[in-house]
């Protein structure tokens, strides 16, 4: 009886331990995947900024559309187009609240300041915002883009670079800067603008929503079609503070939300914002 007594205590005690080391591992986990997700919620937002400000660029000026039809955000933003200050400006309002095609609902304003054509050696465009919010997330910094000419391979390249911050809906705040090149390999040229593919490389640094520091760097391009609202292909390696380094690996090419973090070896699927 003692000994089925101690036997059964024995078991309860190891139970208990296995317990609370799987608790222990999946709140590591998930603090090794939270600089994932924000860093991912970063490069969404302010690549958005920029998709936008390229559609708002080529379309008309009293409504956001080209060419008569409606595109990812929505007619229900509205622009206007200073052209006669030098830089010139480009404000995009979406009012209190603006639902776009892709789901997301939009409210505030983005402000494009330029000088030149996107697609002109030296052209130049900073990308700022006022009280905007995405789906409940406010996005706050400044985005600049400077087209560098051609590259080796023939293709136009820009330089760009965020300071930006995300003051999420739940209160906890996202630092992300970044210093990347884009080169533009295929649409360049065409007047299409949907048939635009880029390929973006460079790193990243922030500060993740759980107060934990993180670094980022491209191991392969990532590969940026505007036919697709997320990044469609290569790999990006994150290293938060005092945590594993993982890669994000964003897929073989398809237009969907999916990735697959990588931490010690083991894959982990996540939905991009």
């Amino acid at each position: 009886m003692k000994k089925t007594a101690f036997a059964f205590r024995y078991l309860m005690a190891a139970t208990m331990l296995v317990m609370v080391l799987s608790s222990c591992d999946k709140e590591g986990m998930e603090e090794d995947l939270q600089s994932s997700r924000d860093n991912a919620l970063g490069e969404q937002s302010f690549n958005d900024l920029q998709d936008m400000a390229d559609e708002a660029a080529a379309g008309e000026l009293t409504s956001y559309k080209v060419d008569g039809e409606q595109l990812v955000y929505s007619s229900c933003a509205t622009k206007t187009h200073d052209t006669i200050s030098d830089p010139r400006v480009l404000t995009i309002d979406f009012g209190t609240g603006c639902l776009g095609n892709d789901g997301r609902m939009r409210s505030g304003q983005v402000i494009i300041t330029y000088t030149g054509t996107i697609g002109q050696q030296g052209h130049f465009r900073t990308i700022t915002t006022s009280n905007y919010f995405v789906d409940g997330n406010q996005i706050i910094g400044t985005k600049t883009v400077m087209n560098e000419g051609l590259n080796t391979e023939g293709n136009v390249w820009f330089t760009i670079n965020v300071d930006g911050q995300i003051i999420r809906e739940d209160g906890t705040t996202i630092d992300w800067l970044s210093d990347r090149t884009r080169e533009w390999i295929e649409g360049y040229g065409t007047p299409e603008r949907m048939d635009d593919v880029y390929l973006v490389s460079g790193t990243h640094s922030g500060q993740s929503s759980d107060g934990r520091g993180f670094t980022a760097q491209t191991l392969e391009p990532i590969r940026k079609a505007k036919s697709c609202n997320w990044r469609t292909a290569g790999i990006l390696e994150v290293t938060p503070n005092e945590r594993p380094v993982h890669t994000i690996n964003f897929g073989d090419g398809t237009c969907d939300n999916d990735a697959i973090v990588t931490v010690n070896g083991n894959e982990h699927a996540i939905e991009l914002n």
